[in-house]
């Protein structure tokens, strides 16, 4: 048996599942018994009762596959959410693909059966439009066009999540994180200031300022501190608490000292 795959949370109408691939082929989905006893509010053990009364009508590798005969390492039954209780007591273990799930809701025939059945129907004709070509009225291809447009639907969402994230990160920083970046910078030079033990005129303040805001510039790759971005704020914060002034401005500091003790005659 191929190994199995989790592909994450799926959905069938309002109802979520643990999506998974691999079992019955390549690109072909399946669904554990635990997420259908969930969707069905049933025990486990009677659905697996109703698969057991009714094995006859479901066809091993292609609507069903027991994953205690064998196939399945002991990481995968914990990936697909059961525990270790659960796989020692467990007589089987089943995992249905779409065509062995829509034999199991005829063989159910609970109310969130009808209801599945129900939103497949209506799902199937909404389709009928978006779909050039003869529809087919087994429920069995039915169910497997619903799972191709839930595939879709994941994908556009998966696609707005991203958008959504790229906007948020490439928004303006807020005045109030500005201002704390700002009060920032002004903590951190007085900081080296002391650590240093400097008496700065206001113009070797100023190039101490000139230095630090430089530097943040250059890590963001902007023109301006303006321009800072929210997918900037915690690289710059972390950079602007562990500043240290360049040899170069150091210099010229000193430089600025050794001028002013020349214009008063030392």
């Amino acid at each position: 048996m191929t190994n199995l795959k989790v592909i994450g949370v799926q959905h069938l109408g309002h109802f979520e599942f643990t999506g998974i691939e691999g079992g019955f082929g390549e690109g072909k989905r399946a669904m554990t018994v635990k997420d259908i006893a969930n969707i069905h509010n049933q025990p486990v053990k009677e659905i697996n009762r109703r698969i057991n009364d009714n094995r006859e009508r479901f066809k091993i590798g292609i609507d069903l596959i027991d994953l205690k005969c064998g196939g399945c390492e002991p990481p995968q039954f914990l990936e697909l959410g059961y525990t270790a209780m659960m796989i020692s007591k467990a007589n089987n273990i089943y995992i249905l693909s779409e065509r062995g799930y829509s034999k199991l809701l005829k063989i159910l025939e609970d109310d969130t059966a009808w209801e599945l059945y129900d939103q497949l129907v209506d799902g199937y004709f909404a389709m009928r439009e978006a779909i050039n070509k003869k529809l087919p009225t087994d429920p069995m291809e039915i169910l497997r066009l619903v799972f191709d447009a839930n595939d879709n639907t994941n994908v556009e969402v998966s696609k707005l999540d991203k958008r959504v994230n790229e906007l948020e990160v490439n928004k303006p920083l807020t005045a109030s994180d500005y201002g704390y970046i700002t009060r920032l910078v002004s903590q951190r030079v007085g900081n080296v200031i002391k650590e240093r033990h400097l008496k700065p005129t206001q113009e070797q303040k100023s190039q101490l300022y000139k230095d630090l805001n430089s530097e943040v510039k250059k890590i963001a790759q902007v023109p301006h501190r303006s321009q800072l971005r929210m997918r900037h704020y915690d690289m710059v914060i972390d950079f602007i608490v562990n500043w240290q002034p360049s040899t170069a401005t150091m210099t010229l500091i000193n430089q600025m000292d050794n001028e002013d003790l020349d214009n008063i005659g030392y």
